[in-house]
């Protein structure tokens, strides 16, 4: 619940363009099955977490705080460009 709330918390976070910084990327909460042997029963238990790794889009936006001198700015990957 924590990676998920982060995600949702910082989606739209973004930098200025003075180059303050990348948009927040969103992190990929992984499961992994197991054994618990005091249940005798598998359970899912949280993995590994990791960062969302792919390209940032590009969103035409003047007048935006973050937007570059092209009028433009990164958006993370999960942010509607609509």
């Amino acid at each position: 619940m924590q990676v998920i709330s982060e995600n949702i918390a910082n989606c739209r976070f973004h930098p200025k363009p003075s180059g303050a910084g990348d948009p927040y990327r969103r992190q990929i909460a992984t499961f992994q099955s197991e054994m618990d042997n005091a249940l005798g029963a598998r359970v899912v238990k949280l993995g590994s977490v990791k960062t969302d790794s792919s390209d940032f889009q590009i969103k035409n936006e003047p007048g935006h705080p973050a937007a570059d001198v092209k009028r433009q700015r990164e958006i993370s990957q999960r942010q509607s460009v609509d």
